[in-house]
């Protein structure tokens, strides 16, 4: 009977104190002392993206599909992209549709230089007002035996362009499908 009682206490004792769980830890309090940096406004004069920014960084290859209204669309490597020295070139194309490709090129420093330069290239240009940049020029440029239009802008000390063979995708209206990839870059580059 002894034994019984002892048997039953024990039991009672565990079920009581919860089967030898450990207390859980109290949760500690908030550090006073650590602060928080806050987000910094984004003013639309500064990109947003790190030092070095590759053109995959800022722009898809979905996004590209989205504004040329074609599926397919991949990354084309660009021997020519210098991003860590401010030069990032960057290209997409569907691999089935030659000459599909659809160029971004940026000059992070030398932007006036690089944009006066350009435009000096382009045949049948034509200012394009926009509220995203300083100024923009649409024409047109050789390329070997073919004819590519593309949209060079200039906000602040950045340079960029975009280019593609309208042939190729006869149903897009040049100018607005130049100012809807330039707009594109803009906003990711500027996060607006």
């Amino acid at each position: 009977m002894r034994l019984l009682v002892a048997v039953f206490t024990l039991t009672m004792l565990t079920a009581i104190t919860g089967c030898g769980e450990q207390p859980a830890p109290e949760t500690e309090a908030p550090d006073d002392s650590v602060t928080q940096q806050e987000e910094t406004p984004r003013t639309g004069n500064s990109i947003v993206l790190a030092d070095g920014w590759a053109m995959t960084d800022a722009v898809s290859a979905v996004e590209v599909e989205a504004v040329m209204g074609t599926p397919g669309f991949s990354v084309f490597p660009e021997a020519a992209s210098s991003a860590s020295s401010g030069r990032p070139i960057g290209s997409y194309n569907v691999s089935s549709v030659p000459y599909s490709k659809v160029r971004f090129e940026a000059n992070v420093t030398g932007g006036q230089e690089a944009y006066d330069s350009a435009a000096g290239f382009l045949s049948n240009p034509t200012e394009t007002a926009g509220s995203m940049w300083d100024s923009a020029v649409i024409g047109e440029v050789a390329a070997g035996d073919r004819t590519q239009v593309r949209i060079i802008v200039l906000k602040g000390d950045l340079y960029f362009s975009v280019s593609w063979e309208p042939e190729v995708f006869p149903a897009l209206d040049r100018t607005e499908t130049c100012v809807k990839l330039a707009e594109l870059l803009v906003t990711n580059l500027y996060g607006l």
